[in-house]
């Protein structure tokens, strides 16, 4: 029996392997499917350094190779969709194909995330204070140090400038209400990338691969097959 494709699944910020599994299930009908936890998240143990979108992206790749795949798909939500595309321009040769869900790959300087910054540079060990009130919520106050530092470091990669340089054909997936990576992205990240096709779902938001991962994973087999 022949060796089937490979599709590798990168969860969000905050998310694991778990987040992914049913869609992983809705995929592995027609592929075999690669769904881990990223170093820090789901128990896993966190990086030794503070670590970038670069340093996911060879992680994942790393991962890839230990399976004895040359090449393969790759299916990114929200933070998994920005370290599918750092990915898709390190080793553009390997990614047959490119799907990205709610991807945070525009990290334009937003309040939020200058807060951050200032946070992760002036809060000490002893505890958040105020700021912990304001973002009591949020994936910031929910890590460690350390995982706090790198998402300080990831949500200062904007990778908008070098999606042009990202020619693989490409499915951008986006909930209509979509509120943490707002639609306008998509539609800006479909004018810079030359092969990309855009479709938007109606009256969903950021969570799409969770809420509905058989319809999310029937779309992604349409177009890989038809790719």
């Amino acid at each position: 029996m022949a060796k089937k494709d490979l599709i590798v699944l990168i969860h969000g910020w905050g998310g694991t392997d778990k987040s992914l599994l049913p869609l992983s299930e809705v995929l592995s009908k027609d592929f075999d499917v690669l769904n881990f936890n990223l170093p820090g998240f789901g128990g896993s143990e966190e990086p030794t350094n503070v670590w970038g979108i670069s340093d996911y992206a060879q992680w994942v790749l790393e991962q890839v190779k230990g399976k004895g795949f040359d090449t393969f798909h790759i299916v990114g939500h929200s933070f998994g969709g920005q370290v599918a595309t750092q990915i898709a321009l390190l080793s553009p040769q390997k990614v047959k194909s490119l799907t990205l869900i709610g991807a945070a790959v525009i990290r334009k300087k937003s309040n939020k995330t200058k807060l951050i910054g200032f946070l992760s540079k002036r809060i000490n060990k002893t505890g958040l204070g105020l700021f912990s009130r304001l973002l009591q919520s949020s994936d910031y106050s929910k890590a460690s140090d350390k995982m706090r530092n790198i998402m300080s470091k990831i949500l200062a990669e904007d990778l908008s400038d070098k999606l042009y340089k990202v020619s693989i054909p490409t499915l951008i997936l986006w909930g209509e209400k979509d509120r943490q990576t707002p639609l306008s992205q998509a539609k800006t990240i479909k004018n810079l990338m030359p092969k990309a096709e855009l479709e938007i779902i109606a009256g969903v938001g950021h969570n799409l691969p969770l809420l509905k991962p058989e319809f999310v994973g029937e779309i992604i087999l349409k177009h890989i097959k038809k790719w």
